[in-house]
């Protein structure tokens, strides 16, 4: 099940993620729950007219089975339900796994951040939406 992270599971997400959720009222986090535990969570910016992926996170006990494609198809339905124009994130150039998954929900790279990570360049990714798929 998937549903809206209560104030409790975003601390504990804190705690135990290297980021950090915060309640602004354009921030939605939502959790993967079963049986009680939390499986992931993605958290994403309602912004206007578009959504920007600020993070996905999967517990590395769960890490390839299916959970983080759930959540990126949640984050679309949102979308398309809310008639958002369109999606973007960044994600660093190394992050394969995460790039790769961002391509098979047809997420497009349409510009490189250079040092954005500490660094290391990042990628801006974008999927648009034309008439409410």
């Amino acid at each position: 099940m998937i549903r809206l992270a209560t104030k409790q599971e975003i601390v504990y997400l804190n705690n135990i993620t290297d980021y950090s959720i915060s309640e602004n009222a354009f921030e939605k986090c939502f959790v993967y729950i079963f049986h009680n535990n939390i499986l992931g969570f993605i958290d994403f910016s309602d912004i206007y007219n578009r959504l920007e992926l600020n993070y996905i996170w999967i517990n590395s006990s769960c890490r390839g089975k299916g959970y983080a494609k759930k959540l990126m198809d949640f984050m679309i339905d949102y979308s398309i339900s809310n008639e958002k124009d369109n999606i973007t994130l960044e994600v660093s150039v190394n992050n394969m796994i995460a790039r790769n998954l961002y391509r098979k929900f047809y997420f497009s790279e349409v510009a490189i951040r250079k040092q954005y990570y500490d660094g290391v360049d990042g990628i801006l990714m974008i999927r648009e939406f034309d008439d409410y798929e």
